[in-house]
């Protein structure tokens, strides 16, 4: 909700009011989003974030374009958020209100640039992914596959934030998509708990995974 645009209203019993509603400036932002290959990337994150901690967010459709109306005016960042920025970006958020929050987005517009959006503007961005590692593996529990039911696994940053799902076959493969780091690989145990591991993936084309969880 955006501060200030809710107004009380008391109304009466049998009260004809006539009201003036004011839009609050905005502006959209429309953009296309292309992997490492320059092919348009369906079904990715992309994230519109300002100095005061707001933070918009919309899905890539299958051709990789995007739309976010309704944004407030004034300067942003606009960028698809890799796991391996997640760190950044979770500073930012944690910092508190006031000059720690302004440093902190200083940072992202010094590292990812930024938009400044005027009333009613409509701003066309290209975006595009850096290249990744493609990482095939196989992904076991207690030395078997997963159950029918937790084919899935999740792959984050040390300390939250951001993640992606994994899809893992019925003889427990899998295949994604990462920028070189260090990761941690979760999912549910034999007895449905949570655990995680630490993966770390190097500068290479592919990379070959065996997630093993306890």
């Amino acid at each position: 909700v955006l501060a200030g645009a809710l107004h009380d209203v008391d109304l009466q019993g049998g009260d004809v009011r006539d009201l003036e509603v004011r839009m609050p400036p905005s502006a959209t932002i429309r953009g296309r989003l292309l992997d490492e290959h320059a092919r348009p990337a369906e079904g990715q994150r992309v994230y519109v974030a300002y100095a005061s901690g707001i933070v918009r967010t919309a899905n890539t459709e299958k051709d990789g374009r995007f739309e976010i109306g309704g944004l407030r005016t004034g300067r942003c960042v606009c960028r698809w958020l890799a796991l391996r920025d997640a760190t950044v970006y979770r500073e930012f958020m944690r910092a508190p209100k006031g000059d720690a929050r302004e440093q902190a987005f200083d940072e992202l517009v010094a590292a990812w640039g930024s938009y400044d959006l005027r009333d009613g503007a409509v701003v066309q961005v290209s975006l595009s992914m850096p290249r990744r590692v493609e990482v095939r593996g196989r992904y076991t529990v207690a030395g078997q596959p997963p159950s029918e039911r937790n084919r899935r696994f999740f792959i984050t940053v040390e300390g939250g934030g951001p993640h992606v799902q994994v899809e893992i076959g019925e003889d427990g493969s899998f295949t994604t998509r990462l920028l070189p780091g260090r990761y941690l690989a979760y999912g549910p145990g034999p007895e449905g708990e949570w655990t995680a591991t630490k993966i770390e993936i190097p500068e290479a084309a592919s990379h070959t995974l065996d997630i093993e969880l306890p």
